[in-house]
């Protein structure tokens, strides 16, 4: 059976949308596969891939791998821009549509402005510390981190810090773990409602406030618009399939 898809002008529709999703899923899967040189000639994937994109014409067996994987790649690259144009006009439905914990995934994932409202600028602050002190973290550059905070610091914190660093090698990882505690409180407070839990609200107005400050008359900003629409369509498919 040809693959389902969903057409830039369509309107949302919840079992439409999820069919399309399901199936540029395989597809993006056979392609990597295919373009692996262990599937080059894998029959299994060249039977899925003519299944799924050219089941009315002949199938793929016998044909060099570039022209496998270049037929694939066309496929794909016309089913994803199907399901930008789609999500950019479903952009506001899909987004309410996705859940707490794949709303707070989606954030984190995109790169961020503190545009918008205070809240949303706060929020946004306080994302990209957590984000700052993971790389330290994850980069092995605590020392960096800690300087650059140090840079900013009072003078009487200045000399504290190195007061107390000087014979204590450990210092330094102490205090870098007090900033990650720090970061961790903010963001924490300032993605959450009055009790406690995760606010739905404030994560979808930081999507929204960035996407429209995107400004697409430029083709770095075009292709982060796009990148928003597909990552909101993602989420969107994780949270209704």
């Amino acid at each position: 059976m040809a693959m389902k898809t969903v057409n830039p002008t369509d309107a949302y529709d919840k079992q439409k949308f999820v069919d399309a999703m399901k199936d540029f899923g395989k597809l993006e899967n056979l392609l990597q596969g295919v373009s692996d040189s262990k599937g080059n000639w894998d029959p299994d994937i060249r039977s899925d891939i003519h299944s799924l994109i050219n089941p009315l014409a002949n199938s793929y067996a016998g044909l060099a791998p570039d022209s496998v994987i270049d037929d694939t790649r066309k496929a794909y690259s016309e089913k994803q821009n199907n399901l930008i144009g789609y999500a950019e006009k479903n952009f506001y439905s899909l987004l309410s549509r996705i859940k707490d914990e794949n709303l707070l995934s989606l954030v984190l994932s995109l790169p961020l402005k503190d545009v918008g409202s205070s809240k949303v600028k706060k929020a946004v602050k306080a994302i990209s510390e957590k984000r700052k002190v993971a790389k330290a973290a994850e980069e092995g550059d605590i020392q960096s981190f800690v300087a650059e905070k140090l840079a900013k610091a009072s003078d009487w914190r200045k000399q504290a810090y190195f007061g107390y660093s000087i014979g204590n090698p450990d210092y330094t990882q102490r205090t870098f773990q007090a900033y990650a505690q720090n970061a961790e409180i903010d963001f924490k407070k300032a993605i959450s409602d009055a009790s406690g839990n995760l606010d739905s609200r404030i994560l979808s107005d930081i999507l929204i406030e960035n996407y429209k400050d995107i400004d697409t008359s430029t083709d770095d900003g075009k292709k982060l618009a796009k990148a928003f629409q597909l990552t909101v369509a993602q989420a969107a498919y994780r949270s209704v399939k």
